[in-house]
């Protein structure tokens, strides 16, 4: 196994091998990145598009595939929904040199009113991408109406103790009923700010606004108008065990 030790540039830390092993090439970075309120209307697309041009515009030395179409070598963590904001949004970005801390804080620059570049990392290994790996979400919710926290507490409890919670989900294929309550993990409320952690992935997923649906009984249309937020996402090794994905 590696040795590694952290260096400092600026802000930003990056690891990198002890002199007794071969250096690497930190030819790869991890951005952390999120966006405002203002931005919500966005699609996953749409983020794309956004974060590709604040890097044509940020003249970093980005590595771009071959073909009569080439597109800069990124991949990003899983889709955010339409209509949430976020501090935990994620993609690698490959190099044709070494990164510096001069080049995230032209990206930083770069970036437009609304997305935040939050923090940057050098990736040393050859990992899965991001979308594959990780497989827990940790979203919040803000509570500004007064609610009946007794009730609220109540239909947590019931959630959490039931071993089945059946939706129906439509999608191109079809309409379908899936068990979601596997992909249930907690559901915490303390002073009006709710806290779902959730399955994300191809071993099983939850939407917050399906969790939303059976806490305050609301319709497609009500749940759609809940201001989620985005604040952490994992890959669950264990029961005691979560790596960020800023560490994947």
């Amino acid at each position: 196994m590696k040795d590694y030790k952290a260096v400092q540039f600026g802000r930003f830390k990056k690891k990198v091998a002890s002199r007794s092993l071969t250096a690497v090439s930190a030819k790869r970075l991890r951005i952390r990145w999120g966006r405002t309120e203002s931005h919500t209307h966005l699609s996953h697309l749409d983020n794309i598009r956004t974060i590709e041009d604040a890097i044509r515009r940020s003249e970093i030395p980005v590595i771009y595939s071959q073909g009569k179409r080439p597109r800069m070598k990124l991949s990003f963590s899983p889709p955010l929904p339409v209509g949430f904001t976020s501090e935990t949004e994620f993609f690698d970005i490959n190099l044709k040199q070494d990164f510096s801390s001069q080049m995230i804080n032209s990206l930083r620059k770069s970036m437009p009113e609304g997305f935040k570049l939050l923090e940057a990392k050098a990736v040393f290994a050859r990992t899965a991408a991001l979308s594959e790996v990780i497989n827990l979400v940790v979203y919040t919710l803000k509570l500004d109406n007064p609610i009946d926290t007794k009730q609220l507490q109540s239909r947590i409890y019931d959630i959490m103790s039931k071993d089945k919670i059946i939706v129906s989900r439509k999608s191109k294929s079809g309409q379908s009923d899936v068990n979601i309550r596997k992909s249930i993990y907690k559901i915490e409320y303390s002073e009006r700010l709710l806290t779902l952690t959730l399955g994300i992935g191809s071993e099983g997923y939850v939407r917050p606004t399906e969790v939303g649906r059976l806490l305050f009984g609301m319709d497609e249309d009500e749940v759609s108008k809940l201001k989620f937020h985005r604040a952490e996402m994992f890959r669950q090794v264990d029961e005691n065990s979560r790596i960020p994905a800023i560490e994947l």
